[in-house]
């Protein structure tokens, strides 16, 4: 289908590398210590009850856990099968861009994907969301295939078998991916009512998604339903038109903010105007190709439609919930219809390669720094800076089983050979910590102020480094002397899950 083989072995090639190099030097941050809650279950029957007690299906936790039993605990274990689902994903966007009109889609949009600052984070995280991405973006090419009659080399798994198998790997993968299944329903329901012709080729698809809805029923049964009635708050809900437009440009621009203002201005600001032109670029001329409008259809439906659709869901019940991660599944059709934009003339081109240059310029950003939260570093400041008598304050990550909860001291302390031995102190023995001269305790993003609270009731001095955007490192010295009688920690606050 491609006249060169490199147009997808060099992005993914390139991409590898940059993304098993950030998967190895990041340090692991709050979900991932909650992936790795689950991978460190003692056998595969207490691995599924405990995810059944969460709000995500097993897919991604499963995968981790192979990657573990097989290498060793470590970062670069953990986050493995993000890196080859990063790989796959690049894979499959040259597959879905090369049934797009002239040469320079197919050669662009597997380069938009490999250097996007999103992909690299979700190929460089315990997480499910680059399996999240590879399942839609699988099920929309294979629909694709089914629809128009092309699937390429005749010894491969026909398309709607194909969707099959990409409807029940989105489904155990996340639960954001019923979004896109509908809008991909929706979209190839309007492609039969556009163009009466298909309705066949449609109806192939019935079987084999009826037996995707059979392949994912055990775990629905048993898993997902009662997870929809848990009591576990969901996950980031993000509301107001500024933060919806927000999320839609961090699918090709994430954490450019990490770099300072010259790269959010100078370099993410410029790029994200040459999308904006490219995409609708691509749009015109994806709708004036008539054999290229069928494409178009999914990758606006994907690109812009999930987006919104699940932005009012949102709005309309919470526990839809909202947030940049979960749009995925988005990311590749809106670089596909950048990709579009960029041939028909040498000026679309150079402005194709210059937004891959802005987009690599963000992802090394990314790649450069600690991580969301950079345990590893603080950890290495707390054992450098250590005194005799010191202690350190840890709240367990999922209170709901505290006895086996990984936490960032917890997995990176014991990696480390500690001069000195510090006492720690679990969160809900705060009381402890007046018996010592100086305290250590890390925040995550100022989820538990009370804890601060507590300890500037009880201690004179503070000093605090900042070690990554959402992470606060704080040490307590200088112990007041308490009244009487009088409490030095307020009662601790209802557990929740995390």
């Amino acid at each position: 289908m491609l006249r060169s083989r490199w147009t997808w072995i060099g992005p993914c090639v390139a991409g590898a590398l940059l993304w098993t190099v950030g998967a190895a030097h990041r340090s692991l941050w709050t979900d991932e210590f909650h992936s790795l809650h689950h991978v460190r279950a003692p056998d595969w029957s207490a691995f599924l009850v405990a995810v059944r007690t969460d709000n995500h299906p097993p897919l991604g936790f499963a995968l981790q856990r192979l990657s573990v039993l097989a290498f060793g605990e470590s970062e670069l274990a953990l986050r493995l099968p993000g890196v080859l689902a990063g790989i796959a994903l690049v894979a499959l966007a040259t597959r879905l861009a090369a049934r797009l009109p002239g040469r320079a889609a197919p050669r662009v949009a597997p380069w938009l994907v490999a250097c996007s600052s999103y992909t690299f984070l979700i190929a460089t995280e315990a997480r499910m969301y680059a399996w999240l991405a590879l399942a839609v973006l699988g099920l929309a090419v294979a629909v694709l295939e089914e629809l128009e009659g092309r699937a390429g080399a005749p010894a491969r798994v026909p398309p709607r078998w194909q969707a099959c198998a990409w409807i029940a790997v989105g489904f155990h993968a996340h639960y954001y991916f019923l979004h896109d299944l509908w809008l991909i329903g929706l979209s190839t329901v309007a492609a039969v009512a556009w163009k009466r012709e298909l309705a066949a080729r449609a109806a192939g698809l019935l079987l084999p998604a009826s037996v995707a809805a059979l392949l994912c029923l055990p775990w629905a049964c048993w898993g997902f339903f009662p997870q929809l009635f848990h009591d576990l708050p969901a996950g980031g809900n993000y509301h107001g038109l500024g933060i919806w437009l927000q999320s839609l440009a961090h699918l090709a621009f994430l954490n450019a903010s990490l770099g300072g203002r010259f790269v959010t201005y100078g370099v993410a600001l410029p790029g994200a105007v040459l999308l904006a032109l490219l995409l609708v670029g691509g749009t015109l001329r994806l709708a004036r190709t008539p054999h290229a409008r069928l494409p178009l259809l999914f990758l606006l439906a994907l690109a812009v439609g999930v987006p919104a659709w699940s932005y009012g869901a949102s709005c309309v019940w919470t526990r839809a919930a909202y947030g940049w991660p979960y749009l995925a599944g988005s990311e590749v059709p809106l670089l596909c219809l950048a990709a579009a934009g960029a041939g028909g003339s040498t000026a679309r081109w150079l402005a194709g390669t210059a937004l891959a240059g802005t987009m690599l310029a963000v992802a090394l950003v990314g790649a450069a720094w600690g991580g969301t939260e950079d345990y590893r570093t603080a950890v290495e400041l707390v054992l450098a800076e250590a005194r005799p008598g010191d202690a350190v304050v840890v709240k367990p990550l999922w209170e709901l089983e505290p006895e086996r909860s990984p936490t960032g001291w917890d997995y990176y302390a014991e990696r480390a050979s500690p001069a000195i031995a510090l006492a720690v102190i679990p969160v809900a023995e705060l009381e402890r910590a007046r018996q010592h001269d100086r305290v250590w305790v890390m925040i995550r993003d100022q989820h538990s102020p009370w804890i601060l609270r507590a300890l500037r009731r009880s201690f004179q001095r503070e000093r605090r480094w900042r070690l990554g955007p959402s992470l606060d490192l704080h040490l307590f010295s200088e112990p007041r002397a308490a009244p009487a009688g009088q409490r030095t920690a307020p009662p601790r606050p209802a557990l929740t899950g995390a």
